[in-house]
């Protein structure tokens, strides 16, 4: 609990208060590390991370609320400090929508059918086999295989496999919706980024269109890497 509470109120601050696009570029280094350190110890100490689908569901918040920063970063005309680095690849703004399409749809399917499905089946069969894994477990109580001590060890450990399943269910649920606030916040950003090109700096549409495509474009693949390392870390702690 000591951990959670902070990181709300950083996302509940990265929602509201508006962020240079350099401390947001920052803010995504550490949610790239995060992220990418939550699917390192998932594979690595796998069923000793019961915590998982909290660190999930924290991770998905602290993607969400960065990437409305730069929202509002992109909309402000205050650019990433990367878009100087790579800004050589913007040169045709069908191309940047093209690929941010490509991007969030192949994200979705990923977390939408990939997890969702994993999860589901999986909570399916942990509540399917609960009745008969009970029933074993008293069985050889009965018998005298294992003590009461232990057989009640094992109906926890149970449970615990079940709430862990239903606690992932609720997970990949919000990852889900993630993935749908990131096409709003990527319409947000192309529209309202070229109509604030336009009306304020004196842009053409073309013009407007082709920089606020490529930072929206940008926003994606920032949004999209820690996402599918999260949908990863999800699936192998259900496979195994």
């Amino acid at each position: 609990m000591k951990f959670y509470l902070p990181a709300g109120l950083i996302a509940l601050v990265l929602l509201f208060v508006p962020f240079p696009a350099l401390v947001v570029d920052i803010f995504y280094m550490i949610i790239w590390l995060f992220s990418a350190l939550v699917l390192f110890t998932e594979i690595k100490y796998g069923e000793e991370l019961k915590c998982l689908p909290r660190l999930i569901l924290f991770s998905g918040i602290g993607i969400l609320a960065v990437s409305i920063s730069f929202t509002r970063a992109i909309i402000d005309g205050d650019r990433s400090i990367l878009y100087k680095y790579i800004s050589a690849l913007n040169y045709n703004f069908v191309v940047n929508i093209f690929l941010a399409v490509i991007i969030m749809t192949a994200l979705f399917v990923l977390t939408k059918k990939g997890v969702g499905r994993t999860v589901k089946v999986a909570l399916e069969f942990s509540l399917e086999t609960m009745p008969q894994r009970f029933f074993d477990v008293d069985n050889e109580l009965n018998k005298g295989i294992i003590t009461p001590e232990e057989a009640a060890q094992k109906k926890k450990e149970i449970q615990q496999d079940i709430d862990f399943c239903s606690c992932m269910d609720g997970s990949e649920k919000f990852l889900l919706g993630n993935v749908k606030a990131l096409i709003f916040i990527y319409f947000v950003s192309v529209v309202g980024g070229s109509l604030s090109g336009i009306l304020y700096n004196s842009q053409t549409w073309q013009e407007a269109l082709l920089l606020y495509s490529f930072l929206a474009l940008l926003n994606v693949i920032l949004y999209s890497v820690p996402m599918i390392m999260l949908d990863v870390a999800a699936i192998h702690a259900i496979r195994n």
